[in-house]
């Protein structure tokens, strides 16, 4: 490897400039990274590019380096490596386009809502240069999550997308919940809360109609008619919709514990499940989502690859070392 950096001496000098430009782009902007292209950078009589002079002592290109990279120089590496690939992978359309123009509408609105920011001000605040600068990095990100979404995807199969389909999708459930809300952390008053939802749950089992309990206990539950919920909704607690799939229709649960405190389920009756070809984009989401839960390093993961597809080269073998102990730690 040390005959390969010398045979390579030239490359790797344009190599530790372009390192230095990025990581100094990214944190004081285009004016100082000026600083680092001059027409003509001057050498010592070691043979050392001069960055800067301060008094008689020199800050040099390699000092700088170093210094780069063990402070940030891996991470901002990485970056401008991916960056590279996805702007040659994804071409984004106009309408893409237009999606990440308004994602930064969306951001600038928001911060004048709430902090009273100008879109000037949001720049600042958040070291972009100007808008165009912003966009770029939206654009990167965009580029970002269109290879991650693909690359989950290339890891399902027909049969996972059956499996999760047969034991998980079912058709959309009419449901209403009663439930008493836990005030506190306090053993004994979580105690006291769950012997009221035992309470009303044995006065249901008698007999006792949803709406009489409703009006009995109005100042001391909550009570909500969902109406249709479908297996995967997002606005629905999840531990309420695991109970919801197990079921059947004209029952109620015994006390189950949610978000929304100690909880009776009802479920009213039920909608037929959807065909697989229907249900098929949403049960793809599903199981990405579950890929994420389930494994926290997916995502390093993925960009790894990315990396190795594109066959990516280190000529530096301090980085290419910090490299190779970055991606072990996800294996």
């Amino acid at each position: 490897m040390a005959n390969e950096k010398n045979a390579s001496k030239n490359k790797l000098g344009i190599n530790k400039m372009s390192i230095i430009c990025a990581v100094v782009g990214l944190v004081v902007g285009l004016g100082i990274m000026a600083l680092f292209i001059p027409e003509r950078i001057a050498e010592t009589k070691k043979g050392e590019q001069i960055v800067v002079e301060v008094g008689k002592e020199n800050i040099t290109a390699d000092g700088l380096y170093t210094k780069l990279k063990e402070n940030s120089g891996l991470t901002v590496l990485l970056q401008e490596i991916d960056k590279t690939i996805l702007n040659k992978k994804y071409k984004l359309t106009d309408d893409q386009k237009e999606e990440v123009e308004k994602q930064a509408k969306n951001y600038f609105d928001m911060y004048k809502q709430y902090y009273g920011y100008t879109e000037k001000q949001f720049l600042e605040a958040n070291n972009f240069d100007d808008k165009n600068a912003f966009i770029e990095y939206l654009q990167y990100q965009y580029r970002t999550n269109l290879y991650y979404q693909e690359y989950l995807e290339s890891k399902i199969t027909d049969d996972d997308i059956k499996d999760y389909y047969d034991k998980n999708v079912y058709g959309d459930v009419k449901t209403k919940y009663i439930a008493v809300a836990k005030t506190s952390d306090d053993e004994t008053a979580n105690k006291k809360e769950k012997e009221l939802a035992d309470e009303i749950l044995k006065k249901i089992n008698k007999g006792t109609s949803y709406d009489d309990i409703v009006k009995e206990y109005k100042d001391k539950i909550t009570s909500k008619d969902l109406d249709y919920v479908a297996w995967n909704s997002t606005d629905v607690d999840s531990t309420y919709l695991t109970k919801l799939k197990d079921m059947k229709d004209k029952t109620n649960s015994k006390v189950v514990e949610t978000s929304y405190g100690y909880t009776i389920i009802f479920r009213e009756g039920s909608k037929d499940k959807a065909k697989l070809k229907d249900a098929k984009k949403d049960v793809i989401e599903a199981i990405k989502n579950k890929m994420n839960s389930e494994d926290d390093n997916l995502y390093n993961k993925a960009f790894i690859k990315l990396r190795e597809d594109n066959k990516v080269k280190f000529y530096d073998t301090e980085l290419q070392k910090e490299y190779k102990d970055f991606c072990k730690q996800f294996e």
